[in-house]
């Protein structure tokens, strides 16, 4: 079952406001959930693709001295959207276990809060059916706001720019790699017929350690054709409510391709666009 989550912790030691921050915290997340389920932890990292998992950038709730870095005790909070069933258990069971702090960064991480992030209208954790059936209606418009740097990998290229068949192909990946609850519609017919209404995007920059990812944040509105089949419609509502917990793109487990639905009320953005 798809939820979100809201994990909010301090740092022992300073922690960089790029996206390396959120790389370390895909280290202690996998540190976290070893130490209960080493099996479990393994398979994540080793074999699945796309990752059942993402991860926002990280953010300081309350002011923070200007610099390049957390300072140590900062209040910082991370969005956790999880996909698959048991990774959800493990994770929720590592939390509550109350374990001894994690390493993240220099320093440790110390868990101080987790709040679900529901959509509205969902349940904290609803069923894949309930993605799809959700109540809203199956609108020919869908506007996502992508938070983080976005950008889909073809071959070795990074392409940084919200191509329609590339969002939807990404999303049905991440929907098929975790639940055998079919889609509405027909998701090729949605990946060829899909087009970019209207935009506002700019270019940001993941930064991690000797490397960087360029991609586009911004809001973005796709469309069907008018003529479309209402189950058309809403397989790309459905898609959507499935990029809030899922990510969309490259390294979404990593704080790329953070998406939220324009108007939906989430609660807290996440981070900043282009903060790299």
């Amino acid at each position: 079952m798809p939820s979100a989550w809201i994990l909010r912790f301090q740092c022992t030691a300073p922690l960089p406001r790029t996206s390396e921050a959120v790389r370390l915290w895909h280290g202690a997340l996998f540190t976290l959930l070893g130490g209960l389920h080493p099996d479990l932890a393994a398979a994540v990292h080793d074999d699945a693709n796309p990752k059942p998992f993402s991860l926002s950038p990280i953010w300081a709730e309350g002011r923070v001295p200007a610099g390049d870095v957390f300072p140590p005790g900062t209040a910082l909070a991370i969005r956790v959207g999880l996909l698959a069933d048991d990774l959800e258990r493990a994770f929720m069971a590592a939390l509550l276990s109350r374990p001894a702090p994690v390493p993240l960064g220099g320093g440790q991480m110390l868990t101080q809060q987790v709040a679900a992030s529901p959509l509205p209208g969902l349940p904290v954790q609803p069923s894949w059916s309930q993605l799809v059936c959700a109540p809203a209606p199956a609108q020919p418009r869908l506007t996502l706001r992508f938070v983080s740097p976005t950008a889909f990998k073809q071959g070795n290229v990074y392409l940084p720019l919200p191509v329609p068949d590339l969002l939807v192909n990404s999303l049905v990946d991440r929907w098929q790699a975790n639940t055998s609850v079919p889609l509405p519609g027909v998701p090729a017919a949605l990946a060829r017929d899909l087009a970019v209404s209207h935009h506002r995007i700019a270019t940001g920059k993941a930064s991690f350690r000797g490397y960087g990812v360029v991609g586009f944040t911004g809001e973005v509105t796709f469309a069907l054709p008018t003529n479309s089949a209402p189950e058309q419609g809403q397989l790309l509502q459905t898609l959507g409510r499935l990029a809030y917990f899922g990510g969309v793109g490259y390294k979404s487990s990593m704080g790329l391709g953070t998406v939220e639905l324009a108007g939906a009320g989430t609660g807290r953005r996440p981070g900043r666009p282009g903060n790299g």
